[in-house]
């Protein structure tokens, strides 16, 4: 530790010996200050649909409050010494980690009530934090004996422990695509880790003191940092590439968490303010000042419209925060609708200024278009558009990536049909594009993905990338529909070729082997025993960048040497290689 000596100690409940150094702030008339807590507040989170708030304590407690208005529902009590974190799953259920080595699980009963459900007592020091994947297939617990556990919420056991932290574990933040985990750490660093197969990807330097908190945006795009150096960081969450510092604290930041939308970043911090950030641009916003200690923890709902902070003076505020003013009248003729769409259009990669900047981060590109769209009340055809209705192809009162799949597994039919969109008589790549057009990948980004990588590959987006822009057809809608299918491309694009752990390990008598790829490349699959020997040789051929995860894609392998004949149990290491890439990994076989 370099210049806080006494925190060491301290994964929550240590920081009661800091002393104050702000002068208390009345509360404004958009704050309601929840009281209730007989301690320290060490942590609040929202649901998922921002409806009811948790928030933890050092008074060993779960507070659940609804927020509009703001008051208490029901405490919870069954931990034994301080509750650090708290997080809901997708469904029914709420998990909370606490210095009493455990992790309890809260069920919401039929009744409505939330119970004690099960205990999870796998680890051998306080647990620090708890994150639900969005997919809701995971729990991931992290703690200060420097491991990181991954649960299996079909069968609550751990699937997998993640080592490789110096330190203590102190935040955990799933992307919302439920792909990738983020875990900060008293070792200064923070480490990007896959999901299912659970490896470790990326360690990410940077901070000069410990990570204390972590938060991924709504698109996944950028990875948000707060450390005891004051300081908060920007990252590409596909790289780990530093984009830039936020610098406004003027102590410890101790929380940062964006809303689901990923329009602002709020922060927490031992200067007991809570800092606004533009979630785009990481402009600073506003300062919320009324807590009278150190701001411990901050949740951000959705839409970025109501702010929840808990601080050591007990209390929790609610913060009702005033919308953002974007311009996205790009022409000045009084409403919003497709001619400022494509005003944009038309100037996007243009510097200065600019109307069509909607956003003000002095250049007119994607998130510009994005602004506006989403500023389009009703959206006037031009032509070649549908009703809203017909581009919901199989009529579940949404467009999403099904009726995209819907739509390509009937092309080429004739007659009357529901994915004949643009009602030509024929299913082709105008309807594909035309379906494409209604979806908001931007703003579905974290829900999209999983079921973007289930449902189609990269190879069929660029199949039709390159039919779409061949058809000759210049619509605005048409052009929208490119720009959604080039977005999606971007979800299955990985940035860097990788080989990923096998699966199931140990495995009997079959395993799959996957990997990831950012360009296409011959693909060979080497197979050795730990003596060197290769036994194995898997020729995959050809294959196009993107990911090769699913069973029916990545490399398979049934237990069986080159002649045909079964290997014994053991260690062995199995290699992917391409024309400019090699990674080695070693598996386990168990008869």
């Amino acid at each position: 530790m370099k210049n806080k000596s006494m925190l060491i100690i301290g994964l929550g409940i240590a920081f009661l010996t800091f002393t104050s150094s702000i002068k208390t702030v009345s509360a404004e008339e958009n704050v309601e200050i929840l009281e209730g807590h007989t301690a320290q507040v060490t942590c609040v989170a929202f649901n998922k649909d921002g409806s009811v708030l948790a928030s933890t304590s050092a008074d060993r407690t779960i507070r659940l409050w609804t927020v509009n208005p703001g008051e208490e529902l029901k405490t919870l009590r069954g931990h034994t010494n301080v509750v650090n974190s708290v997080a809901f799953s997708p469904g029914r259920i709420m998990a909370s980690g606490s210095d009493d080595r455990t992790v309890r699980l809260w069920i919401l009963n039929t009744d409505g009530e939330w119970q004690d459900w099960k205990v999870l007592r796998e680890h051998t020091d306080w647990v620090t934090s708890v994150a639900f994947s969005p997919d809701g297939d995971t729990l991931a617990s992290g703690s200060k004996d420097g491991t990181i556990r991954m649960w299996s919420t079909d069968t609550w056991t751990t699937r997998e422990i993640l080592a490789g932290h110096a330190g203590a574990v102190t935040s955990l933040a799933f992307s919302g695509d439920s792909g990738t985990l983020a875990s900060g750490s008293t070792d200064e660093t923070i480490r990007l880790w896959t999901v299912n197969p659970d490896a470790h990807r990326k360690t990410v330097i940077g901070h000069a003191n410990f990570v204390w908190s972590v938060s991924f945006s709504g698109d996944g795009r950028l990875l948000a940092s707060g450390s005891f150096d004051n300081l908060i960081r920007l990252w590409d969450a596909d790289t780990g590439e530093h984009i830039k510092p936020l610098v406004g604290h003027t102590d410890l930041v101790l929380d940062v968490a964006f809303s689901g939308d990923g329009s602002l970043l709020a922060s927490g911090s031992k200067d007991e303010t809570v800092q606004l950030w533009d979630g785009v641009t990481g402009e600073r916003r506003d300062t919320l000042e009324g807590h009278t200690d150190i701001v411990y923890s901050v949740a951000l709902n959705n839409n970025a419209s109501l702010l929840a902070s808990g601080s050591f003076d007990r209390t929790v505020r609610l913060w009702k925060l005033a919308p953002r003013q974007i311009d996205a009248d790009v022409n000045g003729d009084g409403i919003v609708n497709l001619t400022d769409l494509s005003l944009v259009d038309s100037r996007l990669g243009t510097t200065g200024e600019n109307a069509a900047d909607v956003n003000n981060d002095s250049i007119v590109d994607i998130a510009d278009l994005i602004f506006v769209r989403k500023a389009i009340k009703a959206m006037p055809t031009d032509g070649n558009e549908p009703a809203n209705g017909r581009w919901d192809v199989n009529a579940d009162g949404v467009v999403d990536i099904s009726d995209l799949a819907l739509v390509d597994s009937r092309l080429g039919t004739t007659g009357e049909n529901a994915a004949d969109v643009n009602d030509d008589g024929i299913v082709n790549i105008a309807d594909l594009v035309l379906v494409a057009n209604a979806i908001d990948v931007a703003a579905a980004a974290p829900s999209l993905h999983n079921r973007v990588t289930a449902l189609i590959t990269a190879e069929q987006l660029r199949a039709w990338l390159t039919e779409a822009r061949l058809s000759g057809e210049t619509s605005l809608a048409h052009r929208r529909g490119i720009l959604a299918l080039e977005q999606l491309l971007a979800m299955l694009t990985p940035k860097q070729t990788s080989l990923l752990p096998n699966y199931p390990n140990p495995f009997n008598p079959e395993t799959w082997l996957p990997y990831q790829l950012a360009t296409a490349e011959d693909v060979t699959v080497f197979i050795h025993a730990s003596d060197g020997k290769l036994i194995r040789t898997l020729e995959l051929g050809h294959r196009a960048a993107g990911v090769y995860r699913r069973k029916n894609r990545a490399a398979y392998w049934d237990g069986r040497n080159n002649f045909g004949e079964p290997v014994a149990s053991g260690l062995y290491f199995y290699t992917l290689a391409t024309s400019n890439f090699t990674e080695t990994r070693k598996m386990l076989i168990r008869k």
